[in-house]
């Protein structure tokens, strides 16, 4: 591997309590695991053969290949290597296994002894956290506990795709007051959702009270409820309107690709999504009308009113903007002429001032994930239901 850095998701499990094994106990236990783990690497088909490993006895430190899909490595290795590891203790239970299983995302690079990088410190926290090692004992039952560095539960869970919720998940603060770390972190017990919080104390007298208090009587013909306001445009932060100033700037130098990612970084920042690099639906009310007004102003102006926010609204007048009419949506643009499919900025090669085209919204350092698609979708199709608001 040529000196550099690479971005690697890194993984690490431990197995709780494996100094109660004898030595010849230890030897089947290490056995157990390696075959457990080629199960469960198996079965989320991902390849073992290509991990970088380094066993520790009670457990092993793997880095992955750097075009693995996030989704079956924190989605579908816990669940599976849950499974593995149910068999093998039905069937040993005088040797049964229980793990932690952490993961990291970060950049390493090439070292004498293997890799390099912050990752690896973090990695090895995590798998000795309090609140991991707290989870297995809370949960007797439980096989697999898995906690995630904040990088990594931002790029694969946060999206909300392919089944992962942030839900599942309950957010820890790991820190070793002896070695100076201090960090967010994400944990889950795999099969068992997230405790619920305990319920708010009350004082007495106020329960005394509130059954003392009669209900109110109900008028017989309430009027009808009056319908909802539609909140205020938020204003645009100063953050946004540099953003919109940069727009402007790359116009002027007639660097349309610039211009583009640019209004795409407008958007996401005016919804605070810029480290997630999507737009979720919810987003759609809290993006500010005047954005569109102050993106298409230099956007018209560059291309004679054939480019920007209202030259895409005239020409999807009349089209019910939802997630099943994004093809049409795209044909109507004139994307699918240009293969959507493609990677940015291959998808822009063709573009000209003779059709509205620009600003397409796309997020270039999104498309290394398999889910880029969906996410430019959704983006797509929020940003245009909001633009429907706009004047």
């Amino acid at each position: 591997m040529p000196p550099g850095l690479y971005k690697r998701v890194a993984i690490g499990v431990d197995i709780r309590d494996y100094h109660r094994f004898t030595h010849w106990e230890q030897d089947e236990v290490q056995r157990a695991l390696n075959r457990v783990l080629d199960l469960a690497a198996a079965a989320a088909y991902l390849d073992r053969g290509q991990w970088e490993r380094d066993s520790a006895g009670d457990g092993e430190v793997a880095l992955l290949p750097g075009d693995v899909n996030l989704v079956p490595v924190v989605r579908d290795f816990p669940m599976t290597l849950d499974r593995a590891l149910a068999d093998h203790n039905r069937a040993n239970p005088t040797r049964s296994l229980q793990l932690r299983l952490a993961m990291v995302f970060d950049v390493f690079s090439p070292a004498d002894l293997g890799w390099a990088g912050v990752g690896m410190t973090v990695l090895n926290r995590l798998l000795n956290a309090q609140q991991a090692r707290a989870a297995l004992v809370d949960v007797p039952t439980a096989t697999v506990v898995q906690i995630l560095c904040g990088k990594l539960f931002e790029a694969a869970v946060e999206p909300e795709m392919h089944g992962l919720r942030r839900a599942d998940f309950t957010n820890v603060i790991v820190h070793s007051r002896q070695k100076g770390f201090h960090q967010a972190a994400h944990l889950r017990v795999i099969g068992h959702a997230p405790p619920l919080p305990p319920p708010k104390p009350r004082n007495l007298a106020d329960v005394v009270a509130e059954l003392a208090t009669p209900e109110p009587v109900r008028p017989a013909d309430p009027d009808p409820p009056k319908p909802p306001e539609r909140p205020p445009s938020p204003p645009l932060g100063p953050a946004v309107e540099k953003a919109v100033a940069a727009v402007a700037a790359a116009l002027s130098h007639d660097d349309v690709l610039a211009a583009d990612n640019l209004t795409t970084m407008a958007v996401l920042e005016a919804v605070d999504r810029t480290l997630q690099g999507t737009v979720r639906t919810a987003d759609g009310p809290n993006l500010p009308l005047a954005l569109f007004a102050a993106l298409d102003k230099p956007w018209s102006e560059f291309s004679g009113d054939r480019w920007g926010f209202r030259a895409q609204r005239h020409l999807l007048a009349g089209l019910g903007l939802r997630d099943s009419r994004f093809d049409e949506l795209c044909e109507r643009l004139g994307w699918w002429s240009d293969d959507p499919a493609r990677r940015y900025p291959g998808f822009t090669a063709r573009a000209t001032r003779d059709r509205p085209f620009y600003p397409t919204l796309r997020h270039p350092d999104r498309e290394c994930f398999p889910e880029w698609r969906d996410e430019w979708k959704r983006t797509v199709m929020t940003v245009h239901q909001r633009i429907q608001d706009w004047e």
